[in-house]
């Protein structure tokens, strides 16, 4: 039997949070996420026109729903040097899938934080592969400190299987 590969070192890692990042809804952004994720279809009027929009039981404008994943982002190499991971890194990596809650809508001048932190690192083997699963988890709050979405991402890094 081969020693595991999510040791105590590594368990150690759960619990940890990246640095918060901020990030304000403006039209722009919002507006070509929009038209993006229909193309080519228009954007759905609810988060496009503002008259459509107020006849709604949003009373305005609100952002597409996956929006927020799209930014909040560490783009920046800045950004990016307090990103928390372990070392485990493998051969390839895999998403293996969002749970996603959506709370409350976002709006037009909101200013959101998203933090993150690992929840949860765990091992399986199987007769291909050993795999090492990492479930982050994500709350994305504006600024009045209501929580708006909650985002559980669950990954994948596969290492070559156990030589008997």
């Amino acid at each position: 039997m081969a020693d595991p590969l999510v040791t105590d070192e590594i368990k150690a890692y759960i619990g940890r949070e990246n640095p918060p990042i901020t990030d304000k809804v403006e039209w722009s952004k919002m507006r070509d996420y929009a038209v993006s994720v229909r193309w080519p279809d228009p954007a759905h009027p609810l988060h496009s026109d503002k008259d459509f929009a107020k006849q709604t039981r949003w009373g305005d404008i609100v952002a597409p729903q996956m929006f927020l994943e799209a930014i909040c982002k560490a783009w920046t190499p800045e950004e990016r040097a307090g990103y928390v991971d372990h070392p485990l890194k493998g051969k390839a990596g895999l998403n293996m899938g969002l749970d996603i809650e959506f709370l409350k809508p976002v709006r037009l001048g909101d200013t959101i934080t998203m933090s993150q932190k690992i929840v949860d690192i765990y091992e399986r083997s199987s007769p291909t592969n050993r795999l090492v699963f990492t479930i982050r988890e994500r709350t994305y709050t504006d600024q009045n400190g209501e929580v708006k979405m909650k985002v559980k991402q669950h990954t994948a890094r596969t290492f070559d299987p156990v030589k008997e």
